[in-house]
Order: structure tokens, then sequence, then C-alpha cells
């Protein structure tokens, strides 16, 4: 649990855990926390390096707007720092196109990388949406009202059915002390709607396992399969009745076993 001074910015990071290295990255307006159902077992195995990328959790502020690349190379510099020449890379939603730029510009770096619900652009749909939960919270909306939105957009019907979920994400939520500031939305916004891969994402030749879901409301399965047939060593695998969230839905053990299964051939 520290910080570094990385690009001019602080910079909070976590260490769990021993072995070879996995680098976990966040979504959109989303941090380290995202990824806490898997520290324990991820780091069992591994060593675990988490951050929350500029502009939310822990991190600076600085003005926006920010771009993926900016994100990716904080990303490759906090490693650079922490002596770690090569990692595994897993990234969620946008922490995907922060995956996919790393693999880009530092392919020697990814060892392999893991692409959760994540595609080669972010679509009109998720981009609008996104612009008008801003301009609630500008309008000082009840914060409740406005993570009621966020939930009907990330998780399942199967998951927001159980008694009381909704009612415990809505208060981890509002009683979050690193809530993400409209400021650091902002400028991950501008870096979200900016991104496109299409143009490139076929020159990357890092082993790769895409993860999609069948219920996820961001980005749609098609996308995300397209996605996978892109990159040219690439895998595909579908979690069913899940949302944009996988890693948070399905159990730790079930979503370490199809990762585990595609990181192990690689290590030996």
């Amino acid at each position: 649990m520290s910080i570094a001074r990385i690009n001019d910015i602080n910079l909070y990071y976590e260490v769990h855990g021993q072995g070879f290295p996995i680098v976990c990255i966040a979504g959109f307006s989303g941090d380290h926390m995202g990824w806490i159902n898997l520290i324990e077992p991820l780091a069992q195995k591994y060593k675990v390096i988490l951050l929350d990328n500029r502009g939310v959790g822990q991190s600076d502020v600085p003005p926006g707007p920010y771009s993926i690349e900016q994100m990716s190379n904080d990303v490759y510099s906090l490693c650079q720092y922490l002596d770690i020449r090569q990692a595994l890379v897993m990234g969620n939603s946008m922490g995907g196109f922060i995956a996919q730029q790393l693999m880009r510009h530092h392919p020697q770096f990814v060892r392999a990388s893991i692409i959760v619900n994540s595609t080669q652009k972010s679509r009109a749909s998720c981009n609008l949406f996104f612009e008008g939960l801003l301009e609630l919270i500008t309008a000082k909306a009840p914060v409740a009202s406005c993570v009621k939105l966020v939930l009907s957009l990330l998780y399942s019907s199967d998951f927001l059915s159980i008694p009381g979920r909704i009612e415990e994400l809505i208060q981890l939520s509002v009683n979050y002390p690193y809530a993400a500031s409209e400021e650091g939305m902002h400028a991950q916004l501008a870096a979200l709607k900016d991104f496109d891969s299409s143009a490139w994402v076929h020159e990357i030749n890092t082993p790769t396992l895409v993860i999609g879901s069948d219920q996820d409301l961001i980005f749609d399965e098609a996308s995300i399969k397209a996605l996978a047939k892109a990159i040219p060593k690439a895998q595909y695998h579908s979690f069913p009745r899940v949302g944009h969230l996988p890693h948070q839905e399905v159990l730790p053990q079930e979503f370490m076993c199809v990762i585990d299964e595609f990181i192990q051939p690689l290590l030996d």
C-alpha cells in the first residue's frame, strides 16, 4: 500500500504475494478495489500489482483530458519503478484498452494478457450513458440514484436479484472514501471515447485471453468476440448469464480456473 511518483503524479499501488508478476488494471472510474475478490487467490500463485489509474482512487487527479496511451505509460513506468521487467497484464473494460496499448508499445514487457469485457473502441451508447451520468453528478443528483443507474448497467439481472445485493452495493458505493471525483471521471471519459485500436490491434503478437459475457450491457458480446478474433494469438472464453464484471459476479475459484488454464502453460 504505497505511493510512487510516476510521470509527475502520485500513483497509488499495492503489491501482494510472490511469483510471476500480474498487473491488474481497472476500468473507467474504477480503482484497484474492483479486483478485491481475486486479490487473495491471485496472491497465492502470483505477485499481484494493483494500482489506481490517474484520476481515481488514491492517485492524483491531474488536469485532463487523459489518453489511454498516457495511462498505459503510467502502468509501464510503475512497473519499471518496481523493477518488474516482464509481467502478465489483466485489464477490465477501459483497463483492456490500456492492456492493448501496452502490448502495442511494450510487447517485450507483456508476457501475456487477459482482457476482461473490453473491445476495440467504446460504443456511442456507452459514451452517452456516462456523459449523462456526469451531467447528473454536476447537477447534484442524489448519489444513491446515480449508483443505481450504474449498477443497472454493470451487473446481470441474476446478480442484482440476490436478496440484499442492491442495497449492499449502494451502501458500499455511497460510503466509499475514495470515490471517483467529477474531474477525474471527465478526464478519464475523454480517454475512453478517444480510443480505437481497430487499425492496429491485428499487429499484436502477444498471447491473449479475451473474456466476455452474454449479459454485458456496456460492451455487447459480439464486440468482445470481435476483439478476440482480431488478435492473432487470442483465445476466447464466455461466462453465461453474467454482466460487465465477471471477475466480481462469478466465484473467484471459477474465474481463477479459467485464467490459470491460460497462464500456466505459458509460464512452464
